[in-house]
């Protein structure tokens, strides 16, 4: 699950349908269809590969990685969207979830239940009216008030985030961006998990550095990006050394 908290704590804000082109002509690239076919995250002593499969409109329908499946499943006004998440070697333990979307197909909020139908995890997502993502926040069952993250904006990119657990601060995130690349596809409302999904416009320049903070003001990551690319210009590869840990972490993409 390393994975998915990579992905929430930097590139989901700067990082839409795996794919980034280098700038050469002052202008966006041409935001054709992109499917991605696996992504695989490796650290030193740990990694993790998920494998995407779609329908024949083009929606994902299933990620498989190690020993879960992770199914998906859509409503007809396409503004609600369904995952059962189960074990391979145990279909009866799984959990479900709903998505939500607004009028403009954002993501606004995600439920999570156990089997009986109990609630196990609730997300919330806002935006401004620029449709800019500036709040997320979780709650379960016996916490309604369990977290929350906060975005300053600055000409529509997220400068710093807080976040916050029973109303205490946790960490602070500091991002820069690369200005002189450009996301290829940066205008449309897809990425590679639902789970970070259609969270309303995304940042035009990929991200170059995040570094976070703890409650007491340490710094505690300092994590450079960096990217490669396919003739097509889509992105096959990110990496972020940390430089306070030591440590490189890399992100490995194919496509269809």
């Amino acid at each position: 699950m390393k994975l998915f908290q990579f992905l929430a704590a930097g590139v989901a804000l700067a990082f839409t349908a795996a794919s980034c082109t280098k700038e050469k002509t002052g202008k966006p690239a041409d935001p054709g269809p992109v499917q991605v076919a696996s992504v695989e995250y490796v650290e030193p002593s740990y990694t993790e590969k998920t494998i995407f499969n779609y329908d024949a409109t083009g929606k994902l329908t299933l990620a498989e990685r190690d020993n879960i499946n992770d199914e998906y499943s859509y409503n007809i006004n396409g503004l609600g969207m369904f995952s059962k998440i189960s074990l391979k070697n145990n279909p009866n333990d799984f959990k479900t979830s709903e998505y939500i979307f607004n009028e403009k197909g954002a993501l606004t909020k995600k439920i999570t239940k156990y089997p009986n139908g109990t609630l196990y995890f609730i997300e919330h997502y806002y935006y401004n009216p620029e449709g800019v993502i500036i709040k997320t926040a979780s709650e379960t069952a016996d916490n309604p008030n369990l977290s929350y993250t906060e975005y300053d904006l600055q000409n529509g990119m997220a400068m710093e985030s807080r976040q916050f657990v029973n109303g205490n601060l946790v960490n602070r995130m500091i991002y820069t961006y690369d200005l002189g690349k450009t996301l290829k596809n940066y205008n449309q409302q897809w990425r590679v998990y639902p789970q970070e999904n259609w969270m309303g416009k995304v940042n035009k320049h990929p991200i170059a550095n995040t570094k976070i903070y703890n409650a007491s003001g340490q710094l505690t990551h300092d994590r450079k990006y960096s990217y490669e690319f396919n003739s097509q210009g889509d992105c096959t590869k990110i990496s972020y050394t940390d430089v306070v840990r030591g440590e490189t972490i890399s992100i490995l993409i194919t496509y269809k």
